[in-house]
């Protein structure tokens, strides 16, 4: 995900348009994994400002269907 779909510039337009993103080692902050509940790495978590998880994408995903999650 690193390499190929957070750097697509329709990608970087949504995540920057509507999201405020954080990346965060697994290795280094266990308890956070645990916390979100991640099973697999990449995993990109939505989480609405009152803590509520609104949606989780585990491992790899193309840009454009990335984009498309994003927006529903």
């Amino acid at each position: 995900m690193d390499a190929v779909t957070y750097p697509d510039h329709d990608v970087q337009r949504e995540l920057a348009a509507h999201w405020l993103t954080l990346k965060i080692d697994v290795a280094e902050l266990p308890d956070v994994a645990k916390l979100c509940d991640v099973q697999a790495i990449p995993a990109a978590i939505a989480v609405a400002s009152d803590g509520t998880v609104r949606g989780q994408q585990l491992g790899f995903v193309a840009a454009q269907q990335f984009v498309d999650e994003l927006q529903e």
